[in-house]
């Protein structure tokens, strides 16, 4: 189970990243947020079962959110193109691994809860993820969840709520949205 797990949580983490530039496919990306909900509440995995969800998902976002990070060390390749490769392996682990933590956690406190409280746990540790992410970490919303309503009405949003709030609501009604199955 793991192996297909980890490989559908990769797929859905890909999905995600549709949302971002270039591709720009921002329904399609919250649908696959929708599905990762319904799937947490339907498979319940255990503390062991979602660490690997959640470096899963992390590796199939950030992998493909972040492959323009090799771009600018290719200005000078002779100088500074071996660092291209580095530079993306740093950025696609670390993040991955704090989602993979967001996870774990999620699973840990929702142990023995509802499938309401376990999808609510799972929200506030992903919202949290993004924050601390951004903020603590790395000081740059580097891959938030929010940045895939640039190019819609949606947001206009970023001016009333921020960033980071727009992340967490695009996450919670998600989420409440895979309850209707």
């Amino acid at each position: 189970f793991y192996k297909k797990s980890f490989w559908f949580l990769l797929s859905l983490g890909f999905i995600l990243s549709t949302g971002q530039m270039p591709i720009d496919m921002p329904f399609l990306a919250f649908f696959s947020l929708v599905l990762l909900a319904f799937a947490w509440t339907k498979y319940d995995p255990d503390c062991s079962e979602a660490l690997i969800w959640g470096f899963g998902f992390g590796l199939g976002y950030f992998g493909f959110t972040f492959f323009w990070i090799v771009e600018p060390f290719l200005v000078s390749p002779m100088k500074t193109g071996w660092l291209a490769p580095v530079a993306l392996f740093f950025f696609v682990v670390s993040f991955s691994l704090i989602l993979s933590l967001c996870f774990y956690l999620a699973s840990r406190f929702g142990q023995g809860a509802t499938k309401n409280k376990k999808l609510t746990i799972l929200f506030l540790f992903f919202f949290f993820s993004d924050l601390i992410r951004s903020e603590l970490l790395f000081d740059f919303p580097w891959g938030i969840v929010s940045a895939m309503w640039i190019n819609t009405p949606i947001s206009q949003s970023l001016a009333i709520v921020g960033p980071y709030w727009l992340s967490g609501l695009t996450i919670l009604s998600a989420f409440l949205l895979s309850r209707l199955w």
